[in-house]
């Protein structure tokens, strides 16, 4: 497992890699609002990268 991090004035990216292959993505905003995910597309998927979209998926319980 590989984990990059990318961050800017506005944001910081976490993204992990597994053989390559993005698994997750998670998004923090740096001056408020929620963090969330981003769910790559399956590997079986388009290669093309206009093609490629993620989806955005937020955190809205936590159980315990």
């Amino acid at each position: 497992m590989r984990e990059n991090v990318t961050q800017d004035r506005a944001v910081r990216i976490q993204e992990q890699q597994v053989r390559g292959a993005t698994t997750s993505i998670q998004v923090q905003p740096l001056h408020g609002g929620a963090a969330y995910y981003v769910a790559p597309p399956s590997i079986s998927s388009s290669t093309d990268p206009a093609h490629m979209e993620g989806q955005a998926q937020w955190k809205v319980f936590t159980f315990k």
